[in-house]
């Protein structure tokens, strides 16, 4: 007799045709697709052709980036120019199509990160008879109604594209124009999503109990999250679920200022907004707390020798790379400061990436000021304590000495007075709280926030990474390598910080990943050796690569959202 848990996986895969993934193409979009091929079109284009191995791409494993050489598994163009505008009607170009276009292929993303949750993880911790976690059937209770809604969803979108990409006169037929009216069908998911967000925080916190109580239970968690498939951290998933509907309000919104009043697509604007008001009103009020608890418990499984890390008081402000500088020299170490307490670490030899805590200020009682250059590091700052310790560190740059500061300025006010106990800490008091690790317990993920910023000297604070989850993106681009000839076709995603590349948006696990923080994005100019009005380029040291859209409305949604992600931009305001 089937189990409850066998059930839902059955009927998942019975909706899905047999298939764990919905991964095949619909057969209307098949039929499009091959009507269409006789026009260059920027995703008529299947990739599923390519002869490419893991090994042309970067090495997801690793940060450092390489040059690679395609061969002849490169798409070649003879002009950036000849894909994005090529046989295009101007109406496939009008900011209502792209709106549209936007919109299909972050769904196509968010789909795939429920189906990686309800699906690939369901059956991952459901073949383990001997396993029970209350935390994971309240998680999977939670993602399993949005996963039916955007199933639905994302299947009326995909026909309406493919109804408005189709003959010329469907672009002019009553109805198309727009999805907004798809958005108001489906309105019943705004309910299941204020639901989801409502008991998202109980979940993740009986998540972390599991996790830290049930060894058996953290076996299994690691062992789904070191799967290709799994390429963020299963939290990180959960959080991400959570950005939707404040994303089809700003799309909405864009949507609106483009419409004429007179058209129906105006009006199921309007009503949709109406139904998104509330729910985006209390997302506002409870994301901060989810993002802060999701990374105090990313934190804690890095962090050898400060035990209790998560604490519901406790907010996380920044982290990053400084040199912590002594009459012997300098060396790069991990600071992390929060509300109440700045930690300092340093890497753990061998391995993923780890970190064990040498020290420890209490936030409330430190001193912090502008200092001379030490030891050929230029911007340092003096952190004294009222207990008559003192440390001098310095930033890798005068911007990152600028970040810290501030925060440094506004968390002091605000800290928590420390319990009696708590007293500032030197390196020897944390010398024999050295953990013992397991390798099967070390962490796998190498894309989080902590291991980009010790690769890359750079900080990272709590609003940038809420505002890059505001900014998540996906969809079809052209690559070209700085020394390349031709244009490779990808399927990107947006995540974490991250570039995450894809043959296509049916494979199930990225093939490289692309760390932004530290690049520069830019429009090409001149002086570039591939330029034009649709294509930018990221630039870190001496590598460089160059991307490539098909209009104006999704170059500057690219040229948005990287850009928050590289860390390296004066202030944001699009928060």
């Amino acid at each position: 007799m089937q189990s409850t848990e066998e059930k839902i996986i059955n009927d998942i895969k019975e909706l899905n045709g047999g298939r764990r993934f919905v991964n095949q193409i619909e057969p209307f979009e098949e039929e499009e697709r091959n009507r269409l091929s006789g026009e260059t079109r920027f995703e008529d284009s299947s990739l599923s052709s390519i002869n490419m191995s893991s090994n042309d791409y970067e090495n997801s494993s690793v940060l450092h980036d390489s040059q690679q050489n395609f061969g002849t598994s490169t798409f070649y163009i003879s002009s950036p120019y000849a894909v994005r505008l090529a046989n295009k009607r101007k109406s496939l170009s009008d900011k209502t199509y792209c709106l549209a276009k936007e919109l299909l292929m972050t769904e196509r993303t968010y789909r795939k990160d429920l189906e990686i949750v309800n699906v690939v993880f369901r059956e991952e911790f459901y073949r383990q008879n001997t396993v029970e976690s209350a935390a994971v059937d309240r998680i999977l209770s939670l993602v399993d109604p949005l996963y039916e809604q955007h199933c639905s969803l994302l299947r009326d979108l995909e026909q309406r594209l493919a109804f408005w990409e189709g003959r010329p006169s469907n672009r002019n037929s009553s109805g198309t124009k727009g999805i907004a009216d798809v958005l108001l069908l489906h309105k019943a998911m705004v309910e299941v999503h204020a639901r989801y967000l409502e008991n998202l925080s109980a979940a993740l916190e009986l998540l972390y109990i599991e996790l830290s109580e049930n060894s058996d239970f953290a076996t299994v968690y690691r062992h789904f999250e070191a799967q290709k498939v799994c390429y963020l951290p299963l939290t990180s998933f959960l959080l991400r679920a959570a950005f939707r509907l404040p994303y089809y309000e700003a799309l909405l919104k864009e949507l609106l200022s483009c419409s004429n009043t007179q058209q129906d697509n105006y009006n199921a604007c309007v009503d949709m907004l109406a139904e998104l008001k509330t729910p985006s009103e209390n997302f506002e009020k409870k994301i901060l707390s989810l993002v802060n608890f999701v990374k105090l418990m990313e934190l804690q499984r890095s962090l050898i020798g400060f035990p209790n890390l998560v604490d519901k008081e406790r907010e996380f402000i920044r982290e990053g790379t400084l040199f912590k500088l002594t009459k012997n020299g300098s060396q790069q170490h991990m600071f992390f400061l929060f509300s109440d307490t700045l930690l300092w670490a340093t890497r753990v030899q061998g391995g993923p990436i780890l970190f064990r805590v040498r020290g420890r200020l209490t936030s409330t009682e430190i001193h912090v000021a502008p200092t001379e250059p030490l030891h050929g590091v230029n911007h340092c700052l003096l952190l004294q304590s009222s207990h008559q310790f003192s440390l001098v560190v310095g930033a890798p740059s005068e911007r990152e000495l600028r970040l810290w500061l501030g925060d440094f300025k506004r968390s002091i006010p605000n800290g928590n007075s420390g319990s009696p106990d708590d007293k500032d800490t030197e390196e020897e008091d944390y010398e024999d709280m050295d953990e013992v690790i397991n390798d099967e317990e070390k962490v796998t993920h190498v894309n989080t926030s902590m291991h980009i910023c010790w690769h890359r000297n750079i900080s990272v604070s709590c609003q940038d990474l809420l505002l890059s989850m505001k900014h998540s993106m996906s969809g079809y681009l052209l690559r070209k390598f700085r020394n390349s000839s031709g244009w490779q076709k990808v399927w990107v995603v947006l995540a974490n910080l991250c570039l995450f590349f894809y043959r296509s948006y049916l494979e199930e696990s990225p093939l490289a990943s692309l760390p932004l923080a530290g690049y520069k994005i830019m429009r090409t100019s001149g002086t570039d050796l591939v330029h034009g009005e649709l294509i930018f380029k990221l630039l870190f040291k001496n590598h460089e690569y160059f991307f490539t859209v098909e209009n104006k409305h999704t170059f500057d949604r690219w040229m948005e959202a990287v850009g928050i992600c590289t860390l390296t931009q004066e202030e944001n305001t699009w928060l």
